[in-house]
């Protein structure tokens, strides 16, 4: 998903599934935390330090296959992110929305539904 060839680079907040690799790097400084990895070949390559904040599990997107990238309830990166200084989604939804910061492109939002039906009694 990422190749770091040279510099430094920190990854915050992201979520990688389905590359063969997460996060390679081939000569570069790289410091990860604050990430999903989730059905990839590795999580990283080469030397990356850090990762002690990582959670595990899937991220349940709504629809993928459909390009719906939206996280479902029981996310596993719901509330595991940090404070990156991204104070909106891509949708302009602020964050945090809940008990902490999502990884991802999306605060998730959850959506409760009630529907109306009248009761009568005789």
């Amino acid at each position: 998903a990422i190749e770091a060839a040279a510099g430094g680079v920190t990854v915050t907040n992201t979520i990688f599934t389905n590359h063969a690799v997460g996060i390679n790097n081939t000569g570069a400084s790289v410091q990860q935390d604050y990430n999903l990895f989730f059905a990839n070949g590795a999580a990283t390559q080469g030397s990356v330090s850090g990762g002690t904040n990582n959670p595990t599990g899937d991220p349940l997107f709504v629809d993928p296959a459909g390009g719906d990238y939206h996280l479902s309830l029981g996310s596993a990166a719901s509330d595991s992110g940090v404070d990156a200084s991204v104070t909106i989604d891509f949708e302009g939804d602020p964050r945090p929305l809940d008990a902490g910061f999502d990884i991802g492109f999306d605060e998730a939002r959850l959506m409760v539904y009630l529907a109306y039906i009248p009761v009568i009694a005789r």
